[in-house]
């Protein structure tokens, strides 16, 4: 293998701000200014057939990278996003397969040939003439963060590893500090009443609660399911369940997990189940919440085998209950189970961490899964006879396993025999890219948007040494200097349900669940539907994609939506007490109420944006009439900003106090600030 540098592109560095506008966010999809110069190489390797292949390629601080430029600004990415990108295409079938599959081969041969170049480019040092440099790689910085933990460092916190928070939980997070808050997030609260309350909008997707407060029927949209009939429940309503606890429920941390293990792990729908398997969707998300309780990763391997959404219903599991031994087992699943559950196809520098005949060996281990079919008493009828209904249930039937030893990792260090589903489970929590790859979702969902691979294989190690154990890890996660960097700062992007979910928490905005679910459907992402891309759902969500230019306007309407949706009288919500009461009296109100806004929900307003809004609260924009030329000295039928400051007393006229808060927090929402964390 050959190289030469061809150039080096200088930094050309400038910032341009719009206000308060909200372009297509794809552009932060791993994408940043470059912070150093970007140099070009050129790698010639020779393949089988003697030809000599030359590839261009980019290096920037040690890395191989893509490069572009934006409004004045040279920007970079490490080319495995692209890697990544591609991947995900191919497996989604969107594009012609053949030149994707080309694309992806040349960038794992730039990044394979090209690493160990750029970062003796980084070094100093010229392979060419035999110098080298040995320093490690530099890690992001997990080190215990230290410094000030206030207003913002919660709601940094609160933005990545939760929905968002409340004035008031931002206030308890400083008061308990890093360490505390940390802890908080990190403990499950059992709520009763919650737990009663989802199952009362699961039966018919209303709370008697709230019908009782609309009317004096008791019965209008207001039914009892029976608690013995697993079947009887709606599904829309166990989606609003779900959100429902996810706006008021004690533990945001474990349902944000949740909806990242839904996305990333255990992508399953629940749109096309028969009525005889329609409780798998309730047990999935029971399944994803039990493991979101425990965060133990070798239970959730062992165990998502019995998961009936995922295996059994959307992956067809159950066709591995053959009898006949001429009749192969149903590989899909086996396929799954490494590529989506446990381990991506391909380590972080390209090579396969398995091939064909593990996954067929997989499949062999995982024969003999099917099905129980049986009859559920729910009760007696009105006559006294007792009823029944029938499900099936996922089960293990040692007739149809196909029994005898079969080799994983074939050809590895990591080579084992195995007998079952147990033993396949044992032998990918023995393979340390089992915790590589769970350790670098970890980071790119949480912590920073391109991780390096020793930076991963820091978290990776943490969570093998402690048995697949995630909570060390996350609480290293939740802690680490890199987490309130400033360099580090709004480079994620909010999925749809972490905007919505997270505007209603921040404010206290009471919003029904089931519009709640209309909002979100809006935008993009539907729970118990994870994947937006029809060809390719048990692959998740593309949180970039629903960031793009088609989901900017249904974004910003969303929100509109949401302030048009006034609270019902019957939930006694003061814009006063929420967003006025605490304001600092030393301060004029316009700028305080900006100023408390903009920190409860990170919006990293400059003075220009500052002012901007300042004046949206003190004036409206209006057609002069009437006797507003003499009054104001404006033109008679042309607009002018008229001096109508917002007015902060208890009873205010809705137009000085209330619309205006409104229209400020949607002004606020629909920044590009707001929609990164």
């Amino acid at each position: 293998m050959h190289f030469r540098v061809v150039s080096s592109l200088l930094l050309v560095f400038s910032i341009s701000f719009f206000a308060f506008t909200t372009p297509a966010l794809a552009a932060k999809n791993g994408w940043k200014n470059a912070t150093d110069s970007v140099q070009e190489i050129e790698i010639s390797y020779t393949k089988k057939s003697g030809k000599v292949v030359t590839l261009k390629a980019y290096c920037h601080a040690g890395e191989v990278v893509q490069k572009r430029t934006r409004k004045g600004n040279l920007q970079v990415r490490p080319i495995q996003k692209q890697i990544k990108t591609i991947t995900k295409k191919i497996k989604q079938r969107s594009g012609n397969l053949k030149k994707l599959k080309k694309k992806k081969k040349a960038n794992k041969k730039r990044k394979k040939l090209g690493a160990p170049i750029c970062a003796e480019l980084l070094n100093g040092d010229d392979p060419e003439n035999g110098e080298d440099d040995d320093t490690p790689p530099t890690l992001l910085n997990f080190g215990t963060y230290s410094g000030n933990f206030g207003m913002r460092e919660a709601e940094i916190l609160y933005s990545r590893f939760a929905f968002g928070a409340s004035k008031e939980e931002l206030e308890q997070a400083v008061a308990l500090g890093l360490q505390g808050t940390v802890n908080k997030l990190l403990t499950w609260v059992n709520s009763p009443q919650l737990d009663a309350d989802m199952l009362d909008i699961q039966c018919d997707r209303y709370l008697q609660s709230e019908e009782l407060l609309y009317d004096d029927d008791p019965n209008d949209d207001n039914r009892e399911c029976n608690p013995l009939n697993p079947r009887d429940f709606d599904m829309s309503g166990l989606v609003e369940s779900w959100y429902h606890a996810f706006m008021h429920g004690p533990n945001p941390f474990f349902y944000k997990f949740m909806t990242f293990i839904h996305s990333e792990r255990s992508a399953a729908q629940i749109d096309t189940l028969p009525t005889y398997r329609r409780h798998f969707a309730r047990d999935h998300f029971i399944f994803l919440q039990d493991f979101a309780k425990n965060l133990d990763y070798a239970w959730f391997v062992r165990n998502q085998q019995m998961d009936g959404l995922v295996g059994f219903h959307n992956l067809n599991l159950g066709e591995n209950s053959v009898f006949n031994p001429l009749q192969a087992p149903n590989e899909d699943y086996a396929r799954e189970v490494l590529e989506l559950t446990t381990m991506s196809p391909e380590n972080f520098a390209g090579t396969p961490n398995y091939g064909p005949f593990d996954i067929a060996s997989a499949a062999l281990s995982l024969s003999g899964r099917g099905y129980n079919q049986q009859g559920i008493p729910i009760g007696p009828d009105d006559e006294g006879d007792m009823q029944y209904v029938t499900i099936e249930s996922p089960a293990l039937i040692p007739a149809a396993h196909i029994s005898g030893p079969k080799t994983i990792f074939l050809g590895t260090p990591f080579q084992q025999t195995i007998e079952d589903g147990a033993d396949l489970a044992d032998a990918i929590l023995s393979h340390p890219e089992t915790y590589f790859h769970m350790a670098e979702e970890l980071i790119t969902h949480f912590l920073h948007p391109n991780p390096n691979e020793a930076s991963i294989q820091f978290i990776a190690d943490m969570i093998q040494a402690d048995g697949g154990d995630l909570e060390n890890a996350i609480r290293t996660l939740m802690q680490a200097t890199e987490q309130y960097l400033p360099s580090n700062q709004k480079t994620l992007i909010k999925s749809p349900i972490d905007l919505i979910i997270g505007f209603l928490r921040s404010t206290n905005y009471r919003f029904s669940h089931r519009n709640v679910r209309d909002r979100i459907n809006a935008i993009g992402q539907h729970l118990g539907q994870p994947g937006n891309n029809p060809a390719g759902r048990i692959f998740g969500w593309l949180i970039p994609e629903l960031a793009t230019e088609p989901f900017v306007v249904p974004r910003r309407n969303a929100f509109i939506s949401i302030i048009h949706t006034l609270p019902h009288e019957v939930y006694e919500y003061s814009f006063y007490d929420e967003f006025v009461a605490d304001l600092d009296p030393g301060a004029l109100p316009a700028e305080a109420l900006v100023d408390s806004l903009t920190e409860r929900m990170g919006v990293r307003d400059n003075n220009s944006q500052r002012d901007l809004l300042v004046e949206y609260l003190n004036y409206n924009w209006e057609t002069c009439n009437g006797g507003e030329p003499d009054e104001f000295g404006c033109t008679p039928g042309e607009k002018f900003a008229k001096r109508e400051a917002f007015d902060p007393a208890p009873d205010a006229p809705h137009h000085l106090m209330r619309n205006k808060i409104r229209g400020l927090l949607v002004l606020l929402a629909t920044t590009v600030d707001y929609q990164l964390k």
